[in-house]
């Protein structure tokens, strides 16, 4: 098995496990009810932005193994479809990345304050 198929293979079963719980967790937070809804939402935000980035960085696992697999002798031809939806995996999995890591950072400075 070639590195290309070896990454479609990983990025499809990362994306598909992290969206399976992100829809349980979703589902488990609107059957609540009481103070266990109220500390499901408090946490729920960080937990989804989580499996969303999970779910986004299987989607450019699966990118990356698609570039790889555009490549022969002559070198890689990417066409412009591919390399858009290139560009907009990595924008989206960079912006959960991103509010992961403020979120971590205004959880810190609350912390210390």
């Amino acid at each position: 098995m070639d590195l290309a198929k070896l990454l479609l293979g990983a990025g499809l079963c990362v994306a598909a496990v992290a969206a399976l719980i992100a829809g349980w967790a979703i589902w488990t937070t609107w059957r609540a009810s009481g103070e266990e809804l109220l500390r499901r939402r408090r946490d729920n935000g960080q937990r989804l932005d989580m499996f969303l980035c999970l779910v986004w960085s299987g989607m450019l696992l699966v990118q990356a193994g698609n570039i790889l697999l555009h490549r022969d002798s002559a070198g890689i031809h990417i066409s412009s479809l591919t390399l858009v939806a290139t560009a907009g995996t990595v924008f989206v999995c960079g912006a959960f990345a991103g509010r992961l890591l403020l979120r971590l950072e205004l959880r810190r400075s609350r912390e210390t304050d």
